[in-house]
């Protein structure tokens, strides 16, 4: 639009509402009326399709949720940057994110983990979709959580609902750790304590955007539809050039970074 159109619309909308309401006067109706219509209508839209799967308002569950699941992991095993991440969902369709994933993230070793550590992330429909993969699978007819993360190690299992407290399987898992050694943290307290210089918190900006970044290449991955190799320190996926505009999009004037 030009800016001599943008001048006489301008002049103009002072008086849009008379003119809307003189033009709806044989339908018995207000504008109010055909406007919560629209409300409405948008709402139930928005309902089949979350705006966080709608690839201009979000970053798909993956997006909204991971960063909270994939916390305790990421911090607990000391995880870095991943060597690669690779996602199986539909063919992205330009528009939706997919709403069943699974998405296999890759990491270096740590002192906590295998030699070839590998994360996967499911979300959707019947997730896990395990296939009867025993460590998937508990004891006593318990049920994995709709929300939250499990720890497969070499002397058991670790169960983590989000928002609550883990599960061991079996009990003898916690035999010989010392319970007294870690401490209950209200992030309420510790972020008021850590704006007066007394504390600092867990989930600081150095911590929370390298987390964020590992996740959310697992959104690149599901919409370029490529294992992407990744190249930590210089911010790259080496082997697809594509990702390029999602990992460093180009912004409008104004609202660059």
């Amino acid at each position: 639009m030009s800016k001599k159109e943008e001048m006489e619309f301008d002049a103009f909308a002072e008086d849009y509402n008379r003119a809307l309401q003189d033009g709806l006067r044989s339908s018995g109706e207000t504008p109010n009326y055909f406007a919560e219509y629209k409300v409405r209508y948008l709402a139930q839209r928005l309902a089949l399709e979350p705006k966080t799967r709608i690839l201009d308002f979000g970053c798909g569950t993956l997006g909204d949720m991971g960063i909270h699941i994939f916390d305790t992991p990421f911090k607990s095993l000391d995880l870095t940057d991943p060597l690669w991440v690779e996602a199986e969902c539909r063919t992205p369709n330009g528009f939706g994110h997919a709403e069943t994933n699974k998405v296999h993230y890759g990491f270096a070793p740590t002192k906590y983990t295998t030699d070839n550590f590998t994360f996967t992330w499911w979300d959707g429909a019947g997730a896990p979709r395990h296939n009867g993969n025993p460590d998937l699978q508990l004891p006593n007819g318990d049920k994995l959580p709709k929300q939250g993360a499990l720890y497969v190690g070499e002397a058991g299992r670790m169960v983590l609902p989000h928002c609550s407290m883990p599960t061991f399987y079996p009990d003898s898992v916690l035999d010989g750790v010392d319970k007294k050694g870690f401490q209950n943290v209200n992030h309420y307290t510790q972020f008021l304590n850590a704006i007066q210089g007394k504390d600092k918190t867990l989930a600081g900006f150095d911590y929370a955007g390298p987390l964020t970044d590992v996740v959310l290449l697992g959104a690149v991955a599901l919409r370029t539809g490529k294992k992407i190799r990744w190249d930590g320190p210089n911010r790259k996926a080496t082997n697809a050039p594509e990702a390029d505009k999602y990992i460093k999009p180009a912004f409008r004037k104004g609202w660059g970074l």
